[in-house]
Formats: structure tokens, C-alpha cells, sequence
């Protein structure tokens, strides 16, 4: 085998990452980067070049030659065949490399590789080594972990930005039974670092825990009995903490999310081991120059305490006695209880008493949703474009109650918007630029973007339109056009699933969501059974109006109120609906209230198509009987041929009081005016 890539692979099995063959190569993890994209595949490839005499590197992750060869310990001359490492007869022992972790917010190198056989005198030793392979020389700090009894057992070195990497660098080293020191963590378990102080400390002066040995050393300098976990934020599991038990513990998390999590976790690991109370103290709720990711030892270099209020002449025991202060007045730290399964309870004497807020006082309620039923081409589109004018404008509404100025967002499934939507709204006053439309959810497919229709499944881009446009009015117009293919809109349950969520976004952006719907053809005693769909609408509605025509004019409709949960029974108002062939429609308020409720205002439009009706068959009646009596089939057939129903002709007949008889051989029934009747002239 040729020796460079015998070399390599010795190297890659002395760090415990496997290679293995592969075609006509290995592949193995990568010895450069501790967080390979996929845990579980290898990213480095090694093999030799066609001409048999260069070995070939290359990591899919995008790691360079040079860093692997780094990472290896090293060069390229030791990759020409001839070079020789070990006697093939000698098979290093597997060695495990320092667990990867993060160290304040940076990746902490494996300590692994050749060297990790190796042991050395000392901690600054084995870690100069170790900096040495690397080419960065000697480690800026080192901090070293003992036992209570004061025997060191563990070191932790830091590189402050070494040639050719970014951010600071770690690596840890741990002491063997016989004193020599050893490039990787031996330890089952890691000493609070600082332990022979904190053990032999009075028991009542309070235990600070930093993150990270440079702030604990800071907190050390402001007189505070402090101490912290080694391995950074995401390695707090591996201390023993049991020399906390009976202390009173303060946490001071660095400035940033990790940090908070930390202090978290710190604390509820001092509390497993029996710590008598534990208080997290963020020092940026206080200092309000500290900078991101900022710790104590940051307060303490800042000139001005990063605003925290100490005098400029304090020094860092005031520091000290101010962050002590403060912790005093912190209420103690309790785990959050862990999530059951169950009931969900709540004691009513419990719930904040809430007023009810209205879009339009008595009719449209903020933070719920309403629904706006009509046949259709009955002006509700008008009516919506009609109330976002009054919103945009900040115009009274047309019973004279007032109206807060905001914004309205659409979302329209059957008008357009260029011929239709914006011609209407500009010949209703509207502000446009207060008037946003929901038109699509975009979509990314391999960098492409695409659209497509809204529908209800899309609750999050549609609460991410409330967000950013924050209206008072969200109209979605018809409603039935955005409900998902695979909701049954007959079935209660179906509708309440995707409803439910439209109502949780109204009450928690309180805004007011209004839903168009279409009426059913059947008719029904209460207007409220008309809504095309499962009683679900009506009932996750908290107001429901009806837009009526008006049986004597055609171009008035009677705005009527349905049921409404959250106000007093409110009367109906009407309007007009106005313009030509070369205008928008527009809608124009009569000033007086209409008494009538929706049942009553629907009960009077059925009425008048089926007066209509019997009216035609009345004139129909008059003329055919006009010249004697007729047989009853004849008349009936001619009548149909007329387009008029049986029934109708039925009911005419009776309101006419025309008279039927017997006649003939047959006794065929035959009918005729009576003459005493007073009948209209035709």
C-alpha cells in the first residue's frame, strides 16, 4: 500500500473515526469539523489519484486539504510513499477524542489524534502540544479543574484566535492515576471549577455560578465565592454539582439566549443536588450597556459599569456588594412544571373581566368573527368595500356611531381586483392606502418562487398578513371560496376545525373578521337556517346580518340583523344601491332605522315572489272565465302552458272566490266567476 495513504488512515483509526473501504478508497468522518451536517454519514473522502502516487483528501462539508492535514497532524511532504510512521506490524490503540462541545458560543476542537496516546508532565505542556500540532502555539489561557482536596485533575486551554480559524478555540486535558497528563477527558465526571474555596467557604456567603472560567475569574476579583462548569453552555450535565447542596446559589447567565438556557439548567441542577435556593440574576436586565453576549467580566472593564448606577470611583468589591444587592430582592427561581396530559381547568374567579370592543358599536365586534349573509348580487361585496371606506377614512358608521381610523385587509375570491375592487372602494371614499387584499401565498420550489390561492389551511401566512397590515377589518369575501378541498362544508366539525383558528387569530390580534356567505335556495322560518353550509358558521359567529331586497323597490336592501351574542337586539338600517353604466356602484344610507329583523325582512321577500306569482295567475283566471264557465282540466292545462304551477292557480282561484260544479253526462268538474264577485279589471 502506498505509505502516505497507509499514514492517513493510521492517523483517522488512532482518532476513532473508522474509515472504511469504499469502491477504491475510504470514506470517514471528517477530523476537521465536530458538527458534520449528517451525524451518521461520513463526509471525507480518501483514495489515490489515478497515477497511483498522490493520495487525494476532500471532505463534502468543504473542508480544505490543509486543515485535514492540520487536523492530522501532518504535512504534505508526509504524504509521498516511502514515509514511514509506524512498523505495520505495530497497531496503535484506539484512542477516544474530547467530545466536541460549545464553549462560550465557540466549537471546542477535539483533542484527539496521535498525540492523544501521548502523555505529558504537565497540563500547559500536553496543551502546548496539542497547539503546536494545530500551528497555534501555546494556549492565551489555561484554567485548571481540581479535586477538593486541592490535586488538579483537569485543565481546560483556550486559544484566543489562532492562525487560520475564526473565534477562540478550547481544548480540555485531564491528569492520570500516575500524574501524567493526557489530551482528552478521562473523567466520568467533571469538578466545579474553584471547588476547594467553595467547600471550605462559610456556608452561608451565597455561591455565584459564571458560564465560563474568564467570567468567573472576573467574579472572583469582586469578592464573590464564585465557581462554573466546564465544557461552555451545552455541557452543564457533566459536573457534579453535589457540593452546592444546603447553598444558597445565584446564576449570572452571559447576555444571549444560550446564556439563558444555561442559567436554566444550572439551576435545576442545583436544585437535584439540594441547593437551598437558587436565583438567576440577568445582569443586562440592570446594565443597559452590556453588549450581546456580554458576562460580568464586561461590567467590570466598562468605565461606566455598563449603566448598571455604581458611582464611576466604585471598585470592583462594590461591584460585588451591588450584584449580592441585588439577587437579595430577586424572588427564588422554581422549574417550570412539566407538561400532562388532561383537562384543561380554569377557575372562573380566575379569568380577567374583559369589555367588549366593537368595529362598529351594537353590529360588528372586534376580536371575533361575524357573518355577512346574502343572496347572490344582493350589494354585500358593496357593503364590505362600503365599511373598509368608513374604516380607512375614520367616518362615522351610518346609524351615526363613531368609527377609530385604521386599516382593512381582503381577501376576495370572485371580484377582480383592477376592474372591480379598486374602482368600488374609490367611489366609496375609501383611503386604498389603508385597503391591503391577500391574494396569494407564495411558494419556493429549487430557488423558483410560485403562487398559490389562499385558502384557511394557510393560517399562518394569513396571521403573518395581520401582523404586518394590523387592520381593524379582515373581510373574507365569499367565505366558501377559501375553505380547503378536503373540508366537508355540510359537516359541523369539518367547519369548526378550520373556523376555530380564524376565530383564535381575531381574538388574539383583536381585529374584527367578517365572512361573506352565500344563502341556501331552501327557505326556512329564521333567516339564520339560510346560510349555505353546517350550522357551524352561525355558530362560531358572534353576529350575524342579512342583506335583504326590499320587496317593493329592487334597488333598496334591508340590511337586518340576525342573531348577535354580544349586544341588545339592534334595528335594521336600509340602502340604496347607486350608479350608471360609466360609474362604480356605491351604496347610500337612508337616515332612519328599519324595524324589522332578518326572519321578518326574509319572510316579506318570499312573499312578494310568491304575491307576484298568484297575482299573474289571478288576471290569467279572469280572462279564461271571462266568456262562461270552462272545464276544470282544460283550464288547468291552459294555465300550465302559461307557466303558472297548479298550487299558484290554486291559491289565486281561492283569493278570486271562484266557484267549481258538477256538470255534463260525466259530471266533469267545471269552473266559473260568481256573479256577485267584485273582480279586477284586466
Amino acid at each position: 500500500m502506498h505509505s502516505g495513504l497507509r499514514l492517513v488512515l493510521a492517523r483517522l483509526e488512532a482518532m476513532n473515526l473508522r474509515p472504511r473501504r469504499q469502491g477504491d478508497g475510504w470514506i470517514v468522518f471528517c477530523p476537521v469539523h465536530e458538527n458534520p451536517p449528517d451525524k451518521h454519514r461520513p463526509s471525507l473522502s480518501v483514495r489515490l489519484a489515478e497515477d497511483s502516487q498522490k493520495v487525494l483528501l476532500r471532505c463534502f462539508a468543504g473542508c480544505s486539504a490543509e486543515a485535514i492535514l492540520r487536523a492530522l497532524g501532518l504535512e504534505w511532504k508526509d504524504l509521498q510513499d516511502g514515509w514511514q510512521d509506524w512498523p505495520p506490524s505495530q497497531k496503535p490503540a484506539k484512542t477516544s477524542a474530547v467530545a466536541p462541545g460549545d464553549h462560550h458560543g465557540d466549537h471546542q476542537r477535539s483533542a484527539g489524534g496521535p498525540t492523544g496516546q501521548r502523555s505529558y508532565p504537565s497540563a500547559a505542556e500536553a496543551l502546548a502540544a496539542y497547539g503546536n500540532r494545530r500551528g497555534w502555539g501555546k494556549p492565551n489561557h489555561i484554567w485548571t479543574y481540581t479535586l477538593a482536596d486541592g490535586s488538579p485533575c483537569f485543565a481546560v486551554g483556550r486559544w484566543n484566535h489562532p492562525p487560520g480559524e475564526t473565534g477562540k478555540q478550547f481544548a480540555q486535558v485531564s491528569r492520570q492515576a500516575e500524574g501524567a497528563w493526557v489530551l482528552k477527558n478521562t473523567l466520568d465526571r467533571l469538578p466545579l471549577y474553584n471547588l476547594p474555596e467553595i467547600v471550605n467557604a462559610d456556608p452561608d456567603v451565597p455561591i455565584v455560578v459564571c458560564e465560563g472560567e474568564k467570567a468567573t475569574e472576573a467574579a472572583r476579583q469582586c469578592g464573590l465565592l464564585a465557581t462554573c462548569s466546564a465544557g461552555g453552555a451545552n455541557a452543564a450535565a457533566k459536573t457534579d454539582w453535589s457540593s452546592l447542596a444546603g447553598r444558597k446559589v445565584i446564576v449570572l447567565p452571559d447576555n444571549d439566549n444560550p446564556g439563558q438556557k444555561y442559567a436554566e439548567t444550572v439551576a435545576r441542577l442545583a436544585l437535584e443536588a439540594g441547593a437551598a435556593e437558587v436565583k438567576i440574576l440577568r445582569l443586562a436586565d440592570f446594565c443597559p450597556g452590556m453588549p450581546e453576549g456580554g458576562d460580568i467580566a464586561d461590567v467590570l472593564d466598562s468605565p461606566d459599569w455598563c449603566g448598571c448606577g455604581l458611582r464611576e470611583e466604585a471598585n470592583p468589591e462594590d461591584l460585588g456588594r451591588w450584584i449580592l444587592d441585588q439577587a437579595e430582592r430577586l424572588p427564588s427561581w422554581r422549574p417550570e412544571p412539566a407538561p400532562e396530559a388532561g383537562p384543561v381547568i380554569v377557575r372562573l374567579s380566575e379569568v380577567e373581566p374583559q369589555e367588549i370592543q366593537w368595529l362598529w358599536a351594537g353590529r360588528i365586534p372586534l376580536g371575533r368573527i361575524s357573518l355577512l349573509v346574502g343572496m347572490p348580487g344582493s350589494g354585500k361585496s358593496l357593503l364590505t368595500l362600503d365599511m373598509a371606506a368608513r374604516i380607512t377614512r375614520g367616518w362615522n358608521w351610518p346609524d351615526k356611531a363613531p368609527c377609530t381610523k385604521g386599516n382593512a385587509l381582503f381577501v376576495v375570491g370572485e371580484d377582480g381586483l383592477a376592474d372591480t375592487v379598486r374602482g368600488r372602494a374609490e367611489a366609496a371614499g375609501a383611503d386604498v392606502n389603508r385597503i391591503f387584499v391577500l391574494t396569494g401565498i407564495q411558494r419556493v420550489d429549487k430557488d423558483q418562487p410560485f403562487q398559490v390561492p389562499v385558502c384557511l389551511a394557510h393560517i399562518e401566512e394569513i396571521t403573518k398578513a395581520v401582523m404586518q397590515t394590523q387592520p381593524r377589518l379582515v373581510v373574507f369575501d365569499p367565505i366558501g371560496h377559501f375553505i380547503p378541498a378536503d373540508i366537508d362544508t355540510n359537516t359541523e366539525n369539518h367547519v369548526r376545525l378550520v373556523l376555530g383558528r380564524i376565530a383564535e387569530l381575531a381574538e388574539q390580534y383583536r381585529t374584527a373578521v367578517l365572512l361573506v356567505a352565500h344563502r341556501r335556495k331552501a327557505r326556512a322560518e329564521f333567516a339564520d337556517d339560510v346560510v349555505l353550509g353546517s350550522r357551524a358558521f352561525v355558530g362560531l359567529a358572534r353576529a350575524v346580518w342579512h342583506v335583504c331586497r326590499d320587496s317593493e323597490d329592487q334597488n333598496r336592501r334591508l340590511l337586518a340583523p340576525g342573531k348577535n351574542n354580544l349586544a341588545p337586539p339592534m334595528e335594521g338600517l336600509a340602502f340604496w344601491i347607486k350608479g350608471g353604466l360609466d360609474t362604480h356602484p356605491c351604496l347610500e344610507w337612508e337616515a332612519d332605522p328599519v324595524p324589522m329583523t332578518a326572519s321578518q325582512a326574509l319572510a316579506r321577500e318570499y312573499e312578494a315572489v310568491r304575491g307576484g306569482s298568484v297575482e299573474e295567475a289571478k288576471k290569467a283566471l279572469i280572462l279564461a272565465l271571462s266568456n262562461g264557465p270552462r272545464p276544470a282540466k282544460e283550464l288547468m292545462a291552459a294555465l300550465r302552458d302559461q307557466g303558472l304551477a297548479d298550487r299558484t292557480v290554486y291559491r289565486a282561484k281561492a283569493a278570486l272566490g271562484i266557484k267549481s260544479k258538477k256538470q255534463g253526462y260525466q259530471q266533469e268538474y267545471v269552473w266559473y266567476l260568481d256573479e256577485a264577485g267584485e273582480y279586477p279589471a284586466v
